[in-house]
């Protein structure tokens, strides 16, 4: 039942699917929107460095999804000089149901939970994104990341 929700997201029509569609063109009205917004959060951030984390939705990982959006984030990033980590680079060789919650007890019956990673998730991106920080010099005064698992 997960797998036929999951191949629901990926057809022409898909609502969710569709909403992504702007993301994938760098001159559309929602990204000139968004490209406002990350060169504010710049400036509020002054001296402090920015780093993107680009976070793909579950049904992203399936083979043939034809959408990449996260292209738009890096050329963003590019352009402006912004530390970027794509994780849908990081996860590739995964599964959606290997790192996203997929679904709850209680959930709306036969659609997967897409957008919140599973304890493997969570801690595959919290090590991508610590050896990031370190790698660029970006944890304060020298600070090693802690990550343990419980």
């Amino acid at each position: 039942a997960e797998r036929r929700a999951l191949k629901a997201y990926l057809q022409s029509n898909s609502r969710l699917s569709s909403d992504l569609l702007p993301l994938v063109n760098y001159d559309s009205p929602e990204w000139h929107w968004l490209r406002a917004q990350l060169d504010e959060l710049r400036a509020l951030a002054g001296p402090i460095p920015v780093v993107l984390m680009v976070v793909p939705l579950a049904y992203e990982l399936t083979t043939g999804y034809p959408l990449d959006p996260e292209a738009q984030f890096m050329r963003y990033c590019n352009d402006t000089g912004i530390t970027c980590l794509n994780m849908r680079e990081k996860f590739q060789g995964h599964t959606p149901e290997e790192l996203y919650v997929m679904s709850k007890p209680g959930s709306y019956p036969n659609l997967p939970d897409v957008w919140h990673f599973n304890r493997a998730g969570h801690e595959l991106a919290a090590r991508e994104l610590a050896d990031l920080l370190k790698t660029k010099g970006l944890l304060p005064w020298g600070a090693a990341p802690i990550l343990t698992a419980h």
